[in-house]
């Protein structure tokens, strides 16, 4: 499957509809923000513009990606999509856009600091987006969702009754789920669970499934 394909199922799946040509952005707006930096996007964030990168949910509920006429060179980076209280900002090294998936760093404010301190995120730019779109969807991209600091036991039931769908290299976060609902679980000792369903039929489940008291529930504001 190529990177194209692999986005289209990626979105369609979550969003529960096949795609159509105003979820992405056309290639005269991309190949716009190529000669204004004078670079070419890498196939990886090349694709996922242009067959899903205008979805709401997946790439703007929460965190921000940038539209290409926004895109930015910055420290050495290509800055592409930018933190919801702009605390950090991510992108691509610009040395790495030969790469057809290059690695994702994150750029943190530094106080008193000129420049960005980077840090890379260890995932390749297509894997990188799909984890940030499932966080997206926990944090408002479905409309459906609950939040709850928990306990280990809820937090293993919660890892086993829902598949992976992937995890963070570094350990801190982990997606369980299927296409309709989706779970983000921190995995140090805070115990802090994200779930979101598409309808709220699919939140009422999870909030079933689990049986705990949420601090936050959208369906205490049916």
């Amino acid at each position: 499957m190529n990177l194209a394909d692999g986005y289209r199922e990626f979105a369609a799946r979550h969003l529960g509809r096949p795609l159509h040509g105003g979820d992405g952005h056309a290639a005269s707006e991309l190949t716009a923000a190529e000669q204004r930096l004078a670079l070419r996007l890498p196939p990886a964030l090349h694709a996922y513009y242009a067959t899903c990168g205008a979805v709401e949910a997946l790439n703007r509920s929460h965190n921000r990606l940038l539209p290409p006429q926004e895109l930015q060179c910055e420290d050495g980076h290509l800055v592409f999509m930018d933190e919801n209280q702009g605390v950090c900002c991510w992108g691509l090294r610009l040395d790495s856009l030969a790469e057809d998936d290059p690695q994702v760093w994150q750029g943190i404010s530094v106080a008193g600091g000129e420049t960005l301190e980077w840090h890379g995120e260890d995932l390749p730019c297509s894997q990188w987006l799909r984890l940030m779109g499932w966080w997206q969807l926990v944090n408002g991209g479905f409309a459906h969702a609950a939040y709850a600091q928990t306990t280990p036991s809820v937090m293993r039931q919660a890892s086993t009754q829902w598949p992976l769908l992937g995890r963070h290299p570094d350990g801190v976060m982990a997606f369980h789920g299927n296409a309709a609902q989706v779970l983000a679980l921190t995995t140090g000792g805070d115990c802090a669970l994200w779930a979101a369903g598409r309808t709220r039929a699919d939140l009422a489940a999870i909030d079933a499934a689990l049986g705990i008291a949420w601090d936050y529930n959208a369906l205490d504001e049916d």
